[in-house]
């Protein structure tokens, strides 16, 4: 009955991610911003530098008042980090052209965009039922660049700028904002997908389509 993906290790990295997310939470009230970008527009930092704190790395030498592929900080993002690496691609695409460290992840634009964080008390229709982190299988964006979310009701598996897991695997793994894994089928209901997309719609989310994880 239950279609489970391949690569299971991902939903490892996913737990690792969402808590990584939660301790950067619990230092300063809230879930980083999608992305941070200086009031001219200049392209900071990405929500995953902001969780390498809580994924063990730390963020000590990384200058965060200048962008993430300034010359003082590009040997720090031109390292692969294995929890943003899915284990489900063979092989797997580890680095882009200029030799940043690629991430197999992106956030929900809902919760986390440009200069946009939410607190946990924001998320009004439980953070048990709101995606926050999920899997992508093309278009990869180095882990250190600010634009790295997808609007997951765009569909699972349905377009390469969205949300979906390794080939064959029948949907993707997210991470909730409480830090609960789910897997998410790719046949999943547009209306259950939209309403665990949208932290504060007001829609009931029923269980169909997905799985606890």
């Amino acid at each position: 009955k239950t279609l489970l993906p391949r690569g299971g290790n991902s939903v490892n990295n996913l737990k690792m991610i969402g808590l990584g997310l939660h301790s950067h939470h619990d230092q300063v009230k809230k879930f980083p911003a999608g992305g941070t970008f200086a009031p001219d527009g200049t392209m900071l930092h990405s929500w995953e530098t902001f969780a390498l704190d809580g994924l063990g790395y730390s963020r000590f030498e990384i200058d965060m008042a200048k962008p993430w592929n300034d010359p003082v900080n590009q040997k720090y993002f031109k390292c692969i980090l294995p929890q943003y690496i899915n284990p489900g691609f063979r092989p797997a695409e580890l680095e882009d052209r200029e030799g940043y460290g690629l991430s197999h992840y992106a956030a929900n634009s809902h919760v986390l965009s440009g200069n946009k964080s939410m607190r946990l008390d924001d998320i009004k229709d439980g953070a048990e039922n709101t995606l926050l982190i999920g899997e992508v299988n093309a278009q990869f964006k180095p882990w250190g660049h600010p634009v790295n979310w997808r609007d997951p009701t765009a569909g699972i598996n349905h377009s390469p700028q969205g949300f979906g897991g390794p080939p064959g695997c029948g949907g993707a793994n997210f991470v909730m904002a409480d830090a609960s894994v789910r897997f998410l089928s790719d046949k999943i209901s547009p209306d259950v997908l939209r309403a665990m997309s949208t932290p504060n719609g007001g829609e009931e989310v029923r269980e169909e389509g997905w799985y606890r994880r």
